[in-house]
């Protein structure tokens, strides 16, 4: 573009106007006008090279204005415009509220410090106060401070406090993200694929701001992967993240109705609100946004079995510790739960017959377990049961099944079989017993197991 009389020129870099002009002081600046249209880009760069050029108000009393200094600081920064936004949220949110001017921001950077560590971590406390130490250097070779103010520290051990964001409802169980997705139009009234762009977003489980600044080249449709680029993900992880089917399917429509070049957006940064409000009161979903579909991805992959590292990597976490607080309750997974209890034990927890073996706990009005042989007890029977030579088999066989159904075995039965079995002279009593055991009778168990105890090891 030719100079501009005002001073300024204008370079497009990638998709954005950029503005280059020299200070009075021989500095070369070239600053990001945040605009890929050349009008509104020409408009910014006027105001940026003002603003440049004009001081911010200076008083003996106040000093330097802090919205003015901030505003001209990030101006002044040549780093990604996220990075941009995220300074800019730090002022409005944080430093705006508090000081009115740079000189009582440095004063009062040790108590801002102590407040902020009462409602975030420390790590996010420090990135805090990176921008805001950045913004103190900047005014220092500006003139507007005098020194930089040392920066506050806290010890190792000082962790911050969690922040707990309001909770925006249930997670979405799988019918709910079907009945939603149902609800929404292939596209809406204004020609924008809603339904492809809210299926693609609970498939892939990606960011919002991902899907927006994605394009077809990012697409692999032949080996059915997508690209995600450092610049467009939040956590800057560049990574290939396969797709599902429903998700190809959503992308070969679109690239069969839209014919798009490769640097076209897929689907853009554009506002799907509306559609989404729409479809989630059909759907009868409250309190409704789009990282909740984020969110539902990621707890249904974990509530399926998937691993976590593999979740982890889908949704762009770094750290699994992020991942893990996707493991959230739901309803649906605890009734997977049940029938998956109830099909590897063949027969779920069944009906039990008045009167039969299974109920002479409740019969007796006890604990049915009180009676059945725990730990080594068990073992020590078992492996009693298992040794019976085979002339025996017929009688022991039936004995060991009526002890281990009926819960009346216990050690010292164990050593009545082996001793009975020995004693052709008490074979009546043991004909009792094993009768007795089979019917589930205690009481005429234990009437002939006694006599049998006392006949081989004498009365005590």
């Amino acid at each position: 573009m030719a100079r501009i009389a005002q001073g300024w020129t204008l370079r497009k870099i990638g998709r954005k106007y950029y503005v280059r002009f020299r200070l009075p002081s021989g500095e070369r600046c070239e600053l990001t006008t945040g605009q890929s249209d050349p009008g509104l880009a020409q408009a910014a760069a006027a105001r940026i090279y003002a603003e440049r050029l004009t001081p911010p108000k200076v008083t003996p009393t106040t000093g330097v204005r802090l919205d003015e200094a901030v505003a001209e600081w990030l101006a002044s920064l040549v780093i990604h415009p996220r990075t941009i936004e995220t300074y800019h949220n730090y002022a409005t949110a944080h430093w705006l509220p508090r000081w009115k001017t740079l000189q009582a921001a440095a004063d009062g950077v040790g108590a801002y410090r102590n407040e902020r560590l009462k409602k975030v971590l420390s790590g996010s406390l420090s990135k805090e106060l990176g921008a805001l130490f950045g913004l103190f250097e900047y005014a220092h070779e500006r003139g507007w401070l005098g020194t930089v103010p040392e920066r506050p520290t806290w010890a190792r051990s000082v962790k911050g406090t969690r922040f707990m964001a309001p909770r925006v409802g249930h997670v979405l169980e799988p019918s709910e993200v079907q009945a939603l997705l149902a609800a929404t139009p292939w596209r809406t009234p204004k020609g924008l694929p809603a339904q492809a762009r809210f299926t693609f977003a609970y498939e892939t489980g990606l960011r919002p701001s991902t899907l927006d600044a994605m394009s077809w080249e990012d697409v692999d449709l032949q080996h059915q992967e997508l690209e995600i680029r450092d610049e467009i993900d939040k956590a800057r992880f560049g990574r290939r993240v396969p797709l599902s089917v429903r998700a190809l399917d959503v992308l070969h429509r679109l690239h069969a109705e839209d014919h798009p070049e490769p640097t076209d957006l897929v689907f853009g940064a554009r506002s799907y609100r509306k559609a989404l409000l729409a479809a989630a009161r059909e759907a009868g979903i409250p309190r409704m946004h789009i990282y909740r579909l984020r969110h539902a991805r990621g707890t249904h992959l974990l509530g399926e079995g998937a691993s976590l590292p593999g979740v982890a990597y889908l949704l762009g976490h770094k750290q699994m510790t992020t991942t893990n607080k996707y493991t959230r309750p739901l309803k649906g997974a605890a009734e997977a739960a049940i029938h998956e209890s109830d099909r590897r034990s063949g027969e779920g927890l069944g009906e039990v017959e008045p009167g039969s073996i299974r109920n002479q706990g409740d019969r007796r009005g006890s604990n049915p377990r009180q009676l059945e042989p725990q730990g080594s007890e068990q073992a020590d029977l078992s492996m009693v049961l298992a040794s019976s030579p085979p002339e025996t088999d017929g009688v022991g066989g039936h004995m060991g099944e009526g002890l281990g159904e009926t819960s009346i075995g216990r050690r010292f039965a164990a050593d009545v079989i082996l001793r009975a079995r020995q004693e052709d002279a008490i074979a009546d009593e043991w004909g009792e017993c094993v009768a007795a055991a089979l019917a589930g009778d205690e009481a005429r168990y234990l009437e002939h197991a006694l006599p049998l105890v006392r006949a081989l090891w004498g009365a005590s």
